[in-house]
């Protein structure tokens, strides 16, 4: 999946190096990695985290 989204943002010359960019890391500025964290988190946790600061 998180390839995909980096495919679809850097168009067909990308897709035409499929192989080359699974290997190396997503060239995509935000990693999806922190969208499914903030997803998955419970967001009672993040409400008292912001109240404490």
């Amino acid at each position: 999946v998180a390839n995909a989204i980096c495919l679809r943002n850097n168009g067909r010359i990308v897709l035409r190096k499929q192989k080359e960019v699974l290997q190396k890391p997503s060239p995509c500025p935000n990693p999806p990695n922190k969208k499914i964290r903030k997803r998955t988190s419970n967001p009672v946790k993040e409400s008292k985290e912001k109240r404490s600061k």
